[in-house]
């Protein structure tokens, strides 16, 4: 699988969903199950239309603490309409 995709079947991995008032979506995590552990955090941050501004994509090492990649994807919009985005690698 390549890295920064998990897939929430895989056994072991819990995937937890954090909704704002607007029923939107804050923030996805995915961890281990035994020993508990962080593997990947994304937080997503709105415009004031609800589209997505940019989403930041956190991995982490065994310790479920250090930060050993982290990516911010910021979205375009035209409109109101999605045109792309742009990906920037900053660990």
């Amino acid at each position: 699988m390549p890295r920064g995709e998990i897939e929430d079947w895989e056994p072991g991995i819990t995937h937890a969903v954090t909704y704002d008032g607007q029923n939107r979506v804050t923030q996805e995590t995915w961890s281990t199950t035994a020993p508990v552990a962080l593997i990947c955090s994304a937080d997503y941050v709105y415009n004031g239309d609800n589209t997505v501004n940019y989403t930041r994509r956190k991995f982490y090492a065994p310790d479920g603490v250090t930060v050993i990649d982290q990516v911010v994807k910021t979205c375009t919009y035209a409109a109101g309409v999605y045109t792309g985005d742009t990906t920037v690698k900053e660990v």
